[in-house]
């Protein structure tokens, strides 16, 4: 008979060890490329209470639905919109898919989606999935959607939505979601922000962020993920529709579990992670994310300016905790330096909009690991590039 045999308790403790230990690690500050962190220790603490919470059936665990609507009732707040709803999802993909996935359903037939070239992946695919048609806008000089590729290309007749993005995850940019909202307004258009990124970063910035917001009239739809500067643990993410009655349009009977309706694209849900949210947003509160974002905000500075002395080329000055530097006299290919750096144990990443090497400054960096990295990253330019002197 066909089947697999169980392993004794010791070695499938020893398994688990090893695999672990070939997991890179946060802690060890040398992971520059993911927008992902250590989760906040009330964040953990949260989640081990959680684990057989399953909000596809929340008649069984209330306590849980209860944290759920309390959290959706803080971001809200967040977004600058108390009567918006939504629910915690699996992360910035699903919130994507359901957005355009509402917008689909109140298009009348509209099948055209405006999306900038500096959106993320999630999107296309979410477009790819609903059989909608992508029109790519273009991007100005400071990598934001262009305005007038916008306009010229925006049509009552068949444009569904617009999707904007708050904290671009190759810059950290913020489209003009308010000018966006004006050339939407008195059409039918939804307009979709991805703030995935940036919504856990931008309202808690020393610097008033550009209005992105629920703030903007026009705005339809929020995406922002509590896994990543929000501390949660993975998988984390937020949905929020202005109009709580839109959440109805993608709901499905559900007659054996205990709620009429399930709203949320995935049946099974990762509720722990909504009581991780839940803890963390208390224990911090809105001081404490400020405290959070100032000392990325500080260390991204602190690593522009290291790069920007050793003769390195920014891309832009960091709007948020991501920095770039593009390839020229000092930085061959990023795909080489990357492959390069992987070696010495480093993890980076690179833009594609423009040609450049990305690096996002979470929580667990550190200046240490910034000067570290900076020898490093000297010495493997150098041997890339030898007529350059260090």
């Amino acid at each position: 008979m066909a089947g697999f045999e169980p392993l004794a308790e010791e070695l499938v403790r020893k398994s688990l060890a090893e695999a672990a230990q070939e997991d890179l690690s946060y802690s060890h500050g040398r992971i520059f490329g993911s927008m992902y962190t250590t989760p906040h220790e009330k964040a953990l603490e949260g989640h081990k209470m959680f684990l057989e919470a399953n909000l596809g059936n929340p008649g069984l665990f209330p306590g849980t639905a209860k944290l759920e609507r309390e959290v959706i009732s803080i971001l809200a707040g967040l977004m600058h919109h108390h009567g918006a709803d939504g629910y915690i999802t699996s992360g910035g993909t699903e919130s994507n898919i359901t957005a355009l996935w509402i917008a689909r359903k109140l298009a009348n037939g509209n099948l055209d989606v405006m999306v900038p070239r500096s959106a993320h992946f999630s999107v296309f695919k979410a477009i790819d999935l609903l059989g909608m048609n992508r029109v790519d806008i273009d991007l100005d000089s400071e990598f934001r959607m262009d305005l007038t590729d916008l306009e010229n290309k925006l049509s009552k007749h068949q444009t569904a939505a617009v999707v904007a993005v708050a904290g671009t995850t190759e810059l950290g940019v913020v489209d003009p979601i308010e000018k966006i909202g004006e050339m939407l307004d008195g059409t039918r258009i939804y307009l979709h922000v991805d703030a995935a990124f940036g919504g856990f970063v931008l309202p808690f910035m020393d610097k008033p962020a550009p209005p992105f917001d629920f703030s903007v009239k026009q705005v339809s739809s929020i995406t922002l993920d509590p896994h990543k500067m929000g501390l949660s643990t993975p998988p984390a993410g937020g949905f929020l529709v202005r109009k709580p009655s839109w959440l109805d349009l993608t709901a499905f009977s559900s007659p054996y579990l205990t709620q009429e309706k399930a709203l949320s694209l995935l049946g099974t849900r990762a509720s722990a992670s909504v009581a991780s949210c839940w803890a963390v947003l208390r224990s911090l509160g809105h001081v404490g994310y400020v405290e959070v974002v100032s000392e990325c905000m500080d260390k991204t500075r602190y690593l522009a300016k290291r790069l920007g002395e050793e003769g390195f080329d920014l891309v832009m000055e960091p709007l948020m905790n991501i920095v770039a530097i593009r390839t020229g006299k000092r930085l061959s290919s990023p795909a080489e330096v990357c492959k390069h750096m992987a070696t010495r144990g480093w993890n980076l990443s690179m833009s594609v909009h423009p040609k450049a090497l990305r690096m996002v400054v979470m929580p667990h960096i550190n200046r240490i690991n910034i000067d570290e990295l900076i020898l490093d990253l000297l010495e493997i330019t150098h041997h890339l590039r030898p007529e350059v002197k260090v």
